[in-house]
């Protein structure tokens, strides 16, 4: 099932899920969702994670890969994709996070997270003073 039709509408973003398409194959495991199958939420958002993970410390993004290729596996597996969805959003999640990465990106978003911890900071002190407590 899940390889039956896969690379007919390779690139459809409005192809149907698997079992939508061939509900006499499809034991579903999980709820039916009701977007459309090309790219794989999941697996955009796994790889986007392990590839950055990959990136900062190499022991644990392999580990984060292994995981996020054991979640494509699965989402492929319980019929909520074709496999060619699962590949389009590894691939997508991957090059977000090298893309993130590049220094010409990444020097001002720590920029601006470090704005935004000052900010944050200073918003919650003055919340969180008690009264009648000397700032410090």
């Amino acid at each position: 099932m899940a390889l039956e039709g896969a690379g007919d509408d390779l690139g459809d973003a409005e192809r149907p899920r698997p079992y939508v398409t061939h509900p006499h194959a499809a034991h579903l495991f999980i709820p039916v969702s009701h977007d459309f199958s090309f790219p794989s939420d999941h697996a955009t958002a796994a790889f986007a994670i392990a590839v950055a993970l990959l990136l900062r410390h190499r022991r644990a993004g392999i580990l984060a890969l292994a995981m996020a290729a054991v979640l494509s596996l699965a989402r492929v597996a319980v019929g909520t994709h074709y496999p060619s969805d699962v590949l389009a959003g590894a691939a997508l999640g991957a090059a977000a996070a090298l893309l993130l990465w590049h220094p010409a990106v990444r020097r001002p978003l720590h920029a601006l997270a470090d704005r935004s911890g000052r900010l944050y900071e200073a918003v919650a002190d003055r919340l969180l003073r008690r009264p009648g407590a000397s700032p410090a």
